[in-house]
Order: C-alpha cells, then sequence, then structure tokens
C-alpha cells in the first residue's frame, strides 16, 4: 500500500468518526476534483458552490457513500464516485434543477405553435439553461436520437414542464412522453462520465 492510498484512507475514516477535516480532504483530491470541474467548463466562480454540494452529498445520511468505498478501498473507484457527483452538480447547476418553475405558459399560443414564457427567469437565463443543458449533453457523448428526443428533454430538464405539459407541448401521448425519457434516461446514464474525465480516473 503506497503513503498516498494509506493518506487517503486515513483521511476518509477520520471524516467518519466524526472529525472535521475536510481541509486535508481537499488537499488530498482538490487537485483531481478541479481538473474534473475544468474538464465540463465549470466557471471558477462556481467552484466553491460545486465543492460545497459534494461534500453535502458525501455527509448524507452518516457519510454512508464514504463508508461504503472504505470496504476494500480503491482510489478508482473512489475518484469515480467523485467525478459522478461532480457531473451531477454541474448537470443540476446548468439546468437550475430543484429551483425551477414552469417556464412555458400553455395558455398562449403564436403561429408557429406554443409560445415560451418565462415566468422564473429572464430570457438570457432560459437561453442560458438550454445551452448548458445541451452542452452538458454533448460533454457526456449521449446519444438520444432524433431531434424530438432532444427537444423533450430540454422542454422537461431545462424549461421544468411536466410530463403532460411536454406531451402537449410535443404533440404526443403522456405515455410516449415517458417511455422516452426512460429510454433517454438510460442512454443518458451509460455515457454518465465524459471520456475526458474517465481519462483522469
Amino acid at each position: 500500500m503506497t503513503e498516498d492510498h494509506s493518506r487517503q484512507i486515513e483521511c476518509l475514516e477520520r471524516l467518519v468518526s466524526g472529525e472535521d477535516c475536510w481541509e486535508l480532504f481537499h488537499e488530498i483530491f482538490g487537485g483531481f476534483m478541479s481538473s474534473v470541474c475544468y474538464r465540463l467548463g465549470v466557471p471558477e466562480p462556481d467552484l466553491d458552490d460545486v465543492y460545497q454540494e459534494l461534500i453535502i452529498k458525501l455527509m448524507r445520511e452518516d457519510f454512508t457513500v464514504i463508508r461504503n468505498h472504505l470496504r476494500g478501498y480503491s482510489q478508482n473507484s473512489f475518484r469515480t464516485l467523485l467525478a459522478k457527483i461532480i457531473v451531477s452538480v454541474a448537470r443540476d447547476k446548468v439546468t437550475g434543477r430543484g429551483k425551477r418553475k414552469p417556464i412555458f405558459s400553455l395558455e398562449e399560443r403564436s403561429e408557429a405553435g406554443w409560445t415560451p414564457v418565462s415566468r422564473d427567469a429572464s430570457p438570457e437565463e432560459l437561453q442560458f439553461r438550454e445551452r448548458g443543458f445541451l452542452h452538458l449533453l454533448n460533454l457526456i457523448g449521449a446519444n438520444v436520437g432524433d431531434e424530438r428526443n432532444l427537444r423533450i428533454l430540454v422542454l422537461r430538464y431545462a424549461h421544468g414542464l411536466s410530463v403532460n405539459e411536454v406531451a402537449r407541448v410535443v404533440g404526443l401521448s403522456p405515455n410516449a412522453i415517458a417511455q422516452r425519457i426512460r429510454y433517454m434516461k438510460k442512454k443518458v446514464l451509460s455515457a454518465y462520465i465524459p471520456e475526458s474525465v474517465r481519462e483522469l480516473l
């Protein structure tokens, strides 16, 4: 067992025992986490938020995730866990997940179809959500199929519409939308970690 390997295990064991040694955690894993954020294109002002969310996720349920990884600890498997969490946090930030409201008003139409009406976001923020969501899909190399499937994902996760609302916008039944979303989730999860991030593992 190398010195670095022993140091990592010691740090994680101290964390689960209740000791506040997050500075040591950042000293050991900070370079790797910064590399993942850089590959994902996370803006520098958002790095602290990403680290904070990562720490919160690691602390959940009395450090269950860390405890599980301490059994037969592997640096690569723990780095993979950190990368997955960072990708998840970055995805939530660009999609506004957890604080979004429906962006489209289904009561208004235009000649071209349903008219997007911003409720909780400016047009600039709405465009940022769309660009960020599409950029993230591109980063993780997720092939979701045709343009309609892509539009369904954008409406559902970037704009925050319900399945029924997406169905009305796209012109399919709610069941068909739900089935497509399940299919696309599998596609996205199968490509969850970008190749550029895998290179760091």
